[in-house]
């Protein structure tokens, strides 16, 4: 029940008939969440010293988190601050807009559908992305995917696409690949050098 509480994000009946939704069910969600992370850590590899980790720009340190569930927003937050990026988080499209006009971004991780069911917000803000900061990577996740939305991120230049519920590892291993690669020079990094 709990699992289908957090993937559906829709109101569900427990066993004694009563409605799980609002708070409780954010409450599930970020259990779920933090039961996945820990369940990784225990089996990820040691991280190495702090002192060995390479030192990047800051503007290259940075991922914004788009997500209408403040559970994932809080969960996805924590995980990512853990490994040293310095994180942004909103609800909207049009905050997310905000903030990629203002700030450069390593990457931006963005759910599909941001406020309801029936849309596609986050086709929008990758168009957007793209303009604004063509060489921030985007990741898609969803929990209304399909073959041919896959394909449509692909084509947009999302670099990752996932179905929810998305495992913490995957999002940390994408993160630090990222991180660690040597990205071209960002439209951001020229005006703040100004």
């Amino acid at each position: 029940m709990v699992f289908q509480a957090v993937t559906t994000g829709f109101p569900i009946r427990n066993a004694s008939g009563m409605t799980v939704f609002g708070a409780l069910q954010e409450a599930l969600t970020l259990f779920y969440l933090f039961g996945m992370i820990l369940d990784e850590k225990v089996h990820m590899t040691p991280r190495p010293a702090p002192h060995t980790r390479p030192v990047l720009p800051a503007a290259r340190q940075r991922v914004l988190i788009v997500d209408d569930e403040s559970a994932i927003l809080f969960a996805y937050r924590k995980l990512i601050e853990l490994e040293g990026f310095g994180v942004d988080t909103c609800e909207n499209l049009f905050e997310a807009m905000a903030m990629i006009r203002t700030r450069p971004y390593l990457a931006i991780i963005t759910d599909m559908r941001l406020q309801g069911t029936d849309n596609e917000d986050g086709i929008e803000l990758l168009h957007f992305i793209r303009e604004m900061q063509p060489d921030a990577r985007v990741m898609i996740s969803t929990g209304y995917g399909n073959e041919e939305l896959r394909q449509t991120t692909q084509t947009l230049g999302a670099s990752h696409y996932f179905e929810k519920p998305v495992r913490p590892s995957q999002i940390l291993t994408a993160l630090k690949a990222m991180s660690t690669a040597v990205p071209p020079a960002n439209r951001m990094d020229l005006v703040d050098a100004c």
